[in-house]
Order: C-alpha cells, then structure tokens, then sequence
C-alpha cells in the first residue's frame, strides 16, 4: 500500500475499548482512490467463535466502510459507518501471512488485506 494510513488504535481502545468483544490490537483508516473510506479493526476475541468451516478461530478482522475520509487519529472518521463486514481468523492463519510480524514493523492492516 502506497498510501498514507490513519492509526486510530489508541483512540478506539480509549473511546471503545471496554465495550469490544477483546483486546485491540490495531484500527487504520485509508482513503482508496475510487472507493469510499474504509477501516479495518483487528481483535483478538475473549472467547474463540466457531466457524463456518467448523474451525475456531480466535481473532476478528472487522471491515467498515465509512462515508468520512479518515484524516487524523483524533477525527472519529471510524463512527460514521455505512456498513461492515466481519471475518474470524486463527492465529495460525495471521502468522503465515506475516500480519502480526508486519504490524510490529509499523506496516497497516490494508498491506496485508486486499480490500479493493
């Protein structure tokens, strides 16, 4: 991702964090080009939810798609949603695709889910 990204993470853990279903581990804004404004919410969920696929996963990976751009950390572009989606992942699946290792180096959500 060549774009800037806005870190809402210690914002969203101030202002929601005790009414999440776990513990945050990142929020970040984007502005694709040709789409509306988006934020992904990553979670690691108190409790394991049964999949689909009969699977636990222990992780939610919470799409919003906004109708505010998201400019600056304090801005709570991530309060105006349009819609979302919710995806559970295992650990497991987070390590292979690096996404853990990446958020460490600073790299966002958005390098790691192709969205657009």
């Amino acid at each position: 991702m060549s774009e800037p990204f806005v870190d809402y993470t210690e914002e969203f853990k101030r202002l929601q964090g005790r009414s999440t279903p776990g513990e945050i581990v990142a929020v970040h804004g984007w502005n694709p080009e040709g789409s509306d404004p988006a934020v992904l919410i990553l979670t690691r969920l108190k409790s394991p939810v049964r999949r689909f696929d009969k699977k636990t996963a222990s992780w939610e990976l919470q799409y919003r798609w906004l109708s505010q751009p998201c400019r600056d950390p304090k801005d709570e572009a991530w309060c105006c949603v349009k819609g979302l989606e919710d995806t559970y992942y295992q650990k497991q699946e987070l390590q292979k695709m690096g996404l853990l290792r990446g958020l460490k180096q600073g790299k966002s959500l958005f390098d790691f889910f192709n969205l657009f």
